[in-house]
Parts: C-alpha cells; sequence; structure tokens
C-alpha cells in the first residue's frame, strides 16, 4: 500500500512476466511485449491519477505528497513507479500515439514528483528521426549510462559530456545526478541477479503476502506475444455464473478478445436491425475459432434455452429434443413451402426444430470442428452442426423461419446465430448472374440457397437472426457477396491483410501493420477502428467448466412431450 509499480516492455522478451507469474502484490500493470496503443493507455491513466491528486492536495492544501502524509496521516497514498524498457518504441511514427506519449510524459516527468509518481526510463539508444523532446529529457535530473557511441552520450548525458563512449566492461555504467552534466559522473558496476535469486526472493514476497493477508486487486497483464485468455474476462465469468435468461433483451454482447488498452474487453453487440451481422476476414484460423467460440458462449449466457415446442405452433426446441430429431430432414425441405407451413401448424407432429446456433464448417473434419463439438455439449441450448453439403437444407430452414417471423409481425422470438466458417468452401453461396432461382421443365422457379443467403443476411437481423461470417481472404468476400450485400455486415473484423484489402474492408490500411494475435473490429455504422488481442481456442478444461456451470440452471425434467389440445375438460382435475 506504500509503492506501486506500472511496468511496461516494448522488446521481444517476457522479462517481466515473472512479475505476473509471481502475482506482485505492488504491480498494477504488467505489459509484455507490448503495443504503443496499450503504452499510451497506461500514460493516460497515470494522467488521470496525478489530475486525482492534484484536485486532492488542492482541498487539503499542501504541495506534495510528504505534506498530504502529514496532513491526513489516517489515509493511505502510494508512491508509484512507471518503468518503460525500450521507451523509444513510444516515438518509432510521427503519429497521434507518438504525439499523445510526447505531451503525458512531458507532463508525468514534470509534475509528477510533486504527487508520488516517478517515472523510469529505459533504451538502447536515444538517435532516430522521433525521440521524446530534449526539454523533457532536461526534466530528468538522474541518467545513468552503459557504454554507447558518443552520440548517444551527448543524448543521455550532455552535449560536452562523452564519458559513456570510454567504457569498456560489461556492465560498467555512469551515474549521473546532475543532469547529465561532466561533475556530476560516477562511474559504478551494475549488480547483476540471477534469475534463480530473482525467483527466490518473489517467492519470499509471494509468501509473506500470503501470510499477511495482503489483499490487493489483480493487475493488468497484458501478454502480447499469446493470443488472449477468455478465462481472465471477469464480466463473461459473472454472466456463466448468472445468466441472463429471464429478461427479455433488445441487444446481445458478444466478446472477442482483450483491448489493446486498459478499459474492458472488446465485444460487439448485436441489435434487432439491418446490418447486424459480422463478417471476420483473415488467414488466421486458431484466431477465428477462439473469438467466435468466445461469442457463442457469451451470447448463449443472454440467450434462454428453449425446452419443447411451444403451443402457437412454434418449431424451436430445447437441446435435448434437438439432439434427438438429429440433422435437418432435407427432403421435407425440398418439398417447399406447404410441406413447412402444414408441419408448422401442428406442433404434436414430429417437425424439425429450429436451433438456437448453427455452426456450418467448411473446414470439417478439421480442429475447428471438434472445438464446436465441444461447444455443442458445453451448451444447454439447440446448437447444429452441419458441413458445406449441408447448406441448402439449413438455409431452408432459416429463410421459413424468417417468412414465419415476418408473417407473426413478432419481434420478440428468440435470437438464433448463424456461423459461416471459411465462406470459401461454399460453393451454394457463392453470387451468381441469376439468383431467382432454377427451374426444370419450364415449372415454377426454386429460389437458390444463394438468394436464400442474401435475403437472411438482408432480413434475418429485424428478426433476431444473426448471422457470423468468417473467410480468409478479401478475394473470397468479393467473389462470394456483392457489394450491396457487404453492406449488410455492419460489423467486421480483420487480421493482417495487404493495405488494399484492409481499405476496402475498414476504410483504413491499418490491418496491414498487424502483427501476431491481432485484429481489428470495425463499426461501418459508426466509423470507428478498435484494435485487439483475439481470444486463442478455448480449451476443453474451460468448455468443462462453462457446461457444468450452465448446466445446474436448466431443469432436466423441463422438456416435456407436447400435450394435444382438447374441448373435454373432464380428462384434467383441478387441486
Amino acid at each position: 500500500d506504500q509503492l506501486h509499480f506500472y511496468l511496461i516492455d516494448f522488446k521481444k522478451g517476457v522479462e517481466f512476466k515473472t512479475y505476473a507469474t509471481h502475482e506482485l502484490p505492488h504491480a498494477r500493470v504488467i505489459a509484455i511485449e507490448s503495443d504503443r496503443e496499450f503504452g499510451v493507455s497506461v500514460l493516460e491513466r497515470l494522467d488521470a491519477i496525478l489530475k486525482e491528486r492534484g484536485d486532492l492536495f488542492r482541498d487539503v492544501g499542501v504541495q506534495d505528497l510528504a505534506g498530504f502524509r502529514d496532513a491526513r496521516p489516517g489515509e493511505t497514498m502510494p508512491r508509484i513507479l512507471l518503468v518503460v524498457d525500450e521507451f523509444q518504441e513510444f516515438f518509432v511514427e510521427d503519429d497521434k500515439h507518438s504525439q499523445t506519449a510526447a505531451l503525458l510524459l512531458d507532463r508525468l516527468v514534470r509534475q509528477g514528483r510533486a504527487f508520488g509518481i516517478h517515472v523510469l526510463l529505459g533504451s538502447q539508444t536515444l538517435g532516430g528521426a522521433y525521440s521524446l523532446a530534449r526539454s523533457t529529457l532536461g526534466q530528468m535530473a538522474v541518467r545513468i549510462a552503459l557504454q554507447c557511441s558518443e552520440s548517444d552520450a551527448h543524448l543521455i548525458l550532455s552535449e560536452d559530456n562523452t564519458a559513456a563512449r570510454l567504457l569498456t566492461r560489461p556492465g560498467e555504467a555512469i551515474y549521473n545526478d546532475a543532469n547529465g552534466l561532466i561533475e556530476g559522473n560516477h562511474p559504478f558496476q551494475i549488480a547483476w541477479l540471477e534469475d534463480d535469486r530473482r525467483e527466490f526472493h518473489l517467492d519470499r514476497v509471494q509468501t509473506l503476502t500470503e501470510s499477511r493477508q495482503v489483499r490487493m486487486p489483480p493487475a493488468i497483464v497484458f501478454e502480447g506475444n499469446i493470443p488472449a485468455d477468455p478465462r481472465r474476462n471477469v464480466d463473461l465469468a459473472q454472466l456463466i455464473d448468472t445468466p441472463v435468461w429471464e429478461t427479455p433483451l433488445q441487444e446481445r454482447g458478444a466478446w472477442l478478445g482483450e483491448a489493446v488498452a486498459i478499459k474492458d474487453p472488446t465485444s460487439v453487440v448485436f441489435h434487432s436491425q439491418g446490418g447486424q451481422n459480422l463478417l471476420v476476414v483473415g488467414q488466421s484460423d486458431l484466431a477465428t475459432v477462439g473469438l467466435m467460440a468466445a461469442s457463442i458462449v457469451s451470447l448463449a449466457c443472454q440467450v434462454r434455452p428453449l425446452r419443447g415446442l411451444e403451443d402457437d405452433g412454434d418449431r424451436r426446441v430445447g437441446p435435448a429434443a434437438l439432439r434427438r430429431a438429429g440433422p435437418p430432414d432435407k427432403e421435407m425441405f425440398e418439398e417447399g413451402g406447404p410441406a413447412l407451413e402444414a408441419s408448422l401448424s401442428h406442433p404434436t407432429r414430429d417437425v424439425q426444430p429450429v436451433p438456437q446456433f448453427v455452426i456450418l464448417d467448411g473446414n470439417f473434419g478439421g480442429v475447428s470442428t471438434e472445438t464446436w463439438k465441444e461447444l455443442q455439449a458445453a451448451l444447454p441450448h439447440a446448437v447444429q452442426l452441419g458441413e458445406p453439403r449441408d447448406t441448402p437444407a439449413v438455409l431452408a430452414m432459416l429463410s421459413a423461419e424468417v417468412t414465419r417471423r415476418e408473417q407473426s409481425g413478432s419481434r420478440d422470438d428468440t435470437p438464433i446465430f448463424v456461423v459461416i466458417f471459411n465462406l470459401g468452401r461454399f460453393r451454394d453461396l457463392k453470387k451468381s448472374d441469376d439468383d431467382m432461382g432454377f427451374s426444370f421443365g419450364g415449372g415454377e422457379k426454386k429460389v437458390s440457397p444463394s438468394k436464400q443467403f442474401t435475403d437472411l443476411l438482408k432480413n434475418g437481423p429485424s428478426f433476431g437472426i444473426h448471422t457470423l461470417v468468417w473467410s480468409d481472404t478479401y478475394n473470397n468476400v468479393s467473389r462470394w457477396f456483392s457489394s450491396q450485400t457487404l453492406r449488410e455486415f455492419e460489423l467486421r473484423i480483420v487480421f493482417q491483410l495487404s493495405a488494399s484489402d484492409s481499405s476496402n474492408l475498414i476504410d483504413s490500411p491499418l490491418a496491414s501493420k498487424l502483427g501476431p494475435n491481432r485484429a481489428i473490429l470495425h463499426s461501418v455504422d459508426q466509423g470507428t477502428n478498435e484494435k485487439f488481442r483475439p481470444y486463442g481456442p478455448p480449451t476443453p478444461e474451460w468448455l468443462a467448466d462453462v457446461a457444468a456451470r450452465l448446466q445446474p440452471t436448466i431443469v432436466a425434467d423441463d422438456i416435456a412431450e407436447p400435450v394435444a389440445a382438447s374441448d373435454d375438460l373432464s380428462q384434467f382435475t383441478i387441486l
């Protein structure tokens, strides 16, 4: 409670990882292989703390931290140390991130000391086209220089102080606390701490933390070198424990990954209005599996599992009945509207259910299929799996459901989410010159799957039927969708793409600069881009835990056989 660390590492290394592993109680933020956006968000957090302390000191009538502690000895206000390794990464480009970082760092080093906020910056060099302003470096009285070039010695110490270029031994350095002036030089040898000794001391700190029952909120950990972990999403964990099934929702959120900033996890919200479909483009199939699986789990916590056929002719049914029913009856769908209407008008007949989640996997039989099967087993919902050859039957089912909802005029039906995984494998969905259908012998034309899919994208969201599509390339997107159909995807996620493909999808070449484990969420409606780390593929252990926490909320005996209507009340007994 007397010292907090904010640790940012821009290097391709994991030196700070051990502080997260040992749950160092002093650490509030630990960034490993950080992005510039995350680093800037840390600076913004510290700037907000600086302003809060400034207002508080003004109210108390003190000038610095020591005065505040004397005035209010009962209140705890820890000193804060910001450590940034390779801080030059802030300034690799002359853009808004570098400008914001320069402004905030200048404010922190000028004003932070009085409010107990201190800055330690490390870098291999201060050279380059863009760097921290000399006026800001001038506010940092303490300089430590290891062996470096003459030009760097000038930048680190002062114009007439080149002593650092004369250093020869490893670990030999110059400590200067006189703003780099020659008279402030103090040569010394840096101490070397072996990894095992560091681990030993961190273990001792962890033991002391537990024995003294120190309770600190968990640190914010950003691990840029690995995919995000849905288990760290506190809001999702709470939603799994207490699903929102009783309250009808007009919008439903789906978590996608961790934001590249100190903020809530990245998510999309599906509204019951046109354009509310999601398009994912990029060759990161495992990352796509991860973010879609996390989305389905979070959506399932906001969609009540349906149990049994409704008396009003609704064809929806719970998971047990769905699994008994098996895959859609293609012959029934191929018969057209009359057969479907007849089955819909008699709920006691053996009708095919409309699942709440439909996943059509173009990589059927691959790694993704195993994830979908584990997801199906974990959720107490109606989840239907299929492959490209099931497309015509599934689209007939969904088209009939859209028609039923349009005719009923109801917008309170249970939402349906459709996943098309690997668009390029679904030839039936590819746009054609004649999307009106086909016929044999001059008879009535049958609507093609491509036309049904286009109508589903256009009309489905208004009635709670949303589609999530993944395509590995933008080329496949342009071959499968017309420009008009592409407008039905107002929510878009892109992984690393070429600058031109990125501009075509999100009106910006930003996706061309993405690295591993990074994606951009684009909202066409709002015109915004948000960089984030997608969730990795869910582990079987996590899905088993989800199943154990969700299943107890479902009463096994709730799935009842439908009761035939009758005017003879003598068969009923009223107690």
